[in-house]
């Protein structure tokens, strides 16, 4: 949050008699300061800017250590697919739930899509299906003629 003061906005005149020069339809400027001469108007300032401060901003592997000591035993931590946060790996179901608030995702291990009720729905158990026909179909040869 910045806060502006009255100071900030104060302009200095090099001439009190209207600051433009015979002729001229524009004001002179000001010969440049030394780094020496520049105020910190922010010090200056009589109003201060109050700053909330609320739970600290934890690094990545710092919240892994924070979850990490309130994993029961026979879980794992990993990455979120989703956040990249920490996420507790119930290894007996081979499910994982993001502890972020944002996030909470709640995903298969095997498939990295939303938690299966059964452990057949994952799609990485089902057989694939192969199209009819092979490299022994008539299309196939005609294709093969072709180049």
């Amino acid at each position: 949050m910045m806060v502006f003061c009255e100071e900030n906005f104060k302009v200095k005149r090099l001439n009190e008699g209207g600051g433009v020069t015979p002729g001229t339809s524009y004001r002179k400027q000001s010969p440049p300061k030394h780094l020496g001469e520049v105020q910190n108007l922010q010090l200056n300032c009589k109003e201060k800017a109050s700053v909330n401060i609320g739970a600290p901003i934890l690094s990545l592997a710092d919240r892994f250590v924070e979850e990490g000591k309130k994993l029961p035993h026979g879980e794992e931590l990993r990455k979120c697919v989703k956040c990249q946060a920490p996420a507790q790996v119930q290894k007996n179901i081979l499910r994982a739930i993001c502890s972020s608030e944002s996030c909470r995702y709640d995903y298969c291990m095997r498939c990295y899509l939303p938690s299966h009720r059964k452990a057949q729905d994952c799609s990485v158990l089902k057989p694939r299906t192969r199209k009819s026909g092979g490299i022994f179909s008539k299309k196939c040869k005609k294709n093969l003629r072709r180049l």
